[in-house]
C-alpha cells in the first residue's frame, strides 16, 4: 500500500511536469502574440485566444500541484507518520525492465510464497501422523534393565557386596481392538488426502496469480511503448504546425490545438508509466518478494 501511494505521488509530479511545460510554451506564445498584435500582424482575438490558453494551462498546473500535495498527505497517512514530516522523493516514474520467463517466475513463487510453504508443511505433518497411526499394527517392543547392589557388614566379617542385574525384552501385538487402529489409520490417511488437495489448490492459485500479474505487466509495457510513440508524434506535429504558422500557412487555433494534444500525450505517457510500475510491483508481490 505504501508503494502504491508512493507511485501515486510520482504520477502527480509527472502531471506537474507536463502542465509546467505547457505553461512555459503558452507563456512564450503570449509574448510572441503581444509583439505581433502591437505590430499589427495579428488580430486581437488571436491575442486573446493565446491569453485564454495560458490561463487554462495555469489552472491545470495549479490543480496538478494540488494533487501532489494530496498524494503526499495520503502517503504519510499510509506510512503512519505525522503530516508535519518532511518527505523527499528522489525517484521518478521510470520504464521497468521485462521480468524473466513465466515458468521461472512461477518456480520462484512456489519457493517464496509463504502460503505454499505452509501448505507443504501441513502435508508433511499429516503424513507423519499417518505413519504414527500405521505403526500401531507393528509389534511393540520394550526393553527393560535393572541393577541391584547391596552391601552388608558385621563385627566378625568384612563387608561384602552383593550385586544383581536383570535385563528383559517384552514384545506385544494387539489382536482385538474393536477397529480402533483401522479407524485411526483411515482418519490419518483422509487428513493426508485433504492436506494434499489443499496444497494443490494453493499451488494453482499462486500460479494463476503469477500468470495474471505477468500478463498485466506485459500489457502495461505495450501501452508504455504506444504512449511514448504518441508523445514523439505529438511533439513533431506541434513543431511542424508552429513552423507553418510562422510561415503564415496555419492558424493560431491549430497551433494551440497541437499544444493541447502534446500535453495530453505527455499525461497519457505518465499514466502508462504509472500503470507499468504498479503492475511490476504486483508481479513482485505475486512471486513472494517485497
Amino acid at each position: 500500500a505504501v508503494k502504491n501511494a508512493y507511485y501515486q505521488v510520482l504520477l502527480a509530479r509527472k502531471y506537474v511536469d507536463a502542465y509546467q511545460s505547457r505553461v512555459t510554451e503558452a507563456t512564450e506564445r503570449v509574448r510572441i502574440a503581444e509583439e505581433a498584435y502591437a505590430a499589427g500582424r495579428i488580430a486581437r482575438f488571436d491575442l486573446l485566444r493565446n491569453q485564454t490558453d495560458l490561463a487554462e494551462a495555469q489552472q491545470q498546473l495549479n490543480n496538478a500541484q494540488r494533487d501532489v500535495e494530496t498524494a503526499l498527505v495520503d502517503l504519510k497517512n499510509t506510512m503512519g507518520i505525522s503530516q508535519s514530516s518532511q518527505l523527499t522523493l528522489t525517484q521518478d516514474l521510470a520504464l521497468q525492465e521485462s521480468p524473466p520467463a513465466l515458468d521461472q517466475l512461477q518456480a520462484a513463487a512456489l519457493k517464496q510464497r509463504p502460503e505454499v510453504q505452509a501448505a507443504r508443511a501441513r502435508v508433511r505433518s499429516a503424513q507423519a501422523n499417518a505413519t504414527v497411526a500405521k505403526s500401531a499394527y507393528k509389534p511393540q517392543i520394550y526393553g527393560t534393565a535393572m541393577a541391584d547392589l547391596s552391601i552388608t557388614t558385621d563385627n566378625t566379617m568384612e563387608g561384602s557386596n552383593n550385586a544383581g542385574y536383570l535385563v528383559g525384552v517384552t514384545a506385544s501385538l494387539p489382536i482385538l481392538d474393536g477397529g480402533l487402529r483401522r479407524s485411526s489409520v483411515n482418519e490419518a490417511q483422509a487428513a493426508v488426502a485433504q492436506m494434499q488437495a489443499d496444497e494443490r489448490e494453493v499451488i494453482l492459485n499462486v500460479s494463476r496469480s503469477v500468470a495474471s500479474a505477468c500478463a498485466q505487466f506485459g500489457a502495461a509495457t505495450k501501452n508504455v511503448t504506444l504512449a511514448q510513440a504518441a508523445v514523439t508524434q505529438a511533439e513533431e506535429d506541434y513543431r511542424t504546425i508552429r513552423l507553418r504558422y510562422e510561415a503564415g500557412k496555419a492558424t493560431n487555433v491549430e497551433v494551440l490545438d497541437a499544444l493541447a494534444s502534446l500535453t495530453r500525450a505527455r499525461t497519457m505517457y505518465a499514466d502508462a508509466l504509472y500503470q507499468q510500475n504498479i503492475a511490476r510491483q504486483a508481479l513482485t508481490r505475486a512471486i513472494g518478494q517485497k
